[in-house]
């Protein structure tokens, strides 16, 4: 799988990445992401706040334009914003493209391509799990393009579990070479967390392993995630357009879930096809044979008469 596909399947996540900068004057309850085989898929998140609808309105359009003018004008878009006893629910849509910008960095790929002991995502997941977390990553903030550093051993270890809630060091993933063959992994590197209290991924298949620096499995398909404070540098432009530095802490999840894919509609689709033609062609040969075999045995029987 290349590159350019990988971030065309990422999307789903980078569009719930977008909602984010939506409570810096709010509390989020709850992010809940899913991903749909076709890589389309919606994110829901519960709001706390007292702006009216046309002010929390007017704020969501803002931060989601910023995102469209990174990304493509019909990426995703808000399907719906429900008035709630505390706030808001926000509900977005989104699609497959072949390129994201959002407040992170995402992947969704075949897990053999991260299990090569050489290889380069291999030896970020063994950064990671050694606490090393260095990443560089441009985002919008207060809507301005600026960047988040997160320098080389400043973060938390993601440590990796199997299903079974026991501790599975990389080594040992990478020995599991037949549910590595079959799997897919999804990536999150996510920044900038600001009220967030905790993100739900579901992903469309039977998680075997989950890492993190602070996550539950919530059931086979899905992991919560919970960010972690974490020392992170920001990069913005000033009015007269010089950089300015600013250190400080940000909430972050860093993680990866390793699934092995289900069956999509479609694919379920084709093989229902597929049997239902398959039986077809056995029936109307079997009636076939059958009507021709009465024709020999009816052609015999009078010939047997006439002599």
């Amino acid at each position: 799988m290349n590159k350019t596909k990988r971030c065309a399947m990422a999307v789903w996540l980078a569009a719930f990445l977008a909602v984010t900068a939506l409570f810096a004057g709010g509390a989020a309850l709850q992010y809940d992401v899913r991903i749909k085989h076709s890589g389309k898929g919606e994110a829901t998140v519960s709001v706390q706040t007292d702006e009216t609808l046309q002010e929390f309105t007017e704020r969501v359009n803002a931060v989601i334009g910023d995102y469209l003018v990174l990304s493509a004008d019909d990426m995703y878009e808000v399907e719906k914003i429900t008035k709630t006893d505390g706030g808001y629910d926000v509900r977005v849509s989104f699609r497959r493209i072949d390129k994201i910008r959002g407040m992170g960095l995402t992947d969704f790929a075949d897990a053999s391509e991260y299990f090569v002991e050489t290889g380069e995502d291999y030896m970020k997941l063994l950064r990671w799990q050694s606490g090393n977390l260095r990443i560089v990553a441009s985002m919008m903030i207060e809507h301005r393009m600026g960047t988040v550093r997160i320098s080389g051993g400043d973060g938390y270890p993601v440590l990796a579990k199997d299903i079974g809630g026991r501790d599975a060091p990389l080594e040992s993933i990478l020995a599991d070479t037949e549910t590595i063959a079959k799997s897919k992994i999804v990536s999150l590197s996510l920044l900038n967390l600001e009220g967030v209290t905790s993100i739900k991924v579901t992903v469309p298949g039977k998680i075997g392993y989950y890492a993190g620096g602070n996550c539950e499995l919530v059931s086979e398909d899905t992991v919560e995630y919970f960010p972690i404070a974490t020392p992170v540098v920001t990069e913005m432009a000033d009015e007269d357009g010089n950089p300015v530095f600013v250190e400080g802490e940000s909430p972050t999840v860093f993680g990866y879930i390793i699934f092995d894919p289900s069956l999509s509609p479609l694919e379920i689709a084709v093989i229902v096809i597929a049997s239902v033609v398959v039986v077809g062609l056995v029936t109307s040969a079997l009636v076939y044979l059958y009507r021709r075999g009465r024709r020999v045995v009816e052609k015999q029987r009078k010939e047997g008469e006439s002599e």
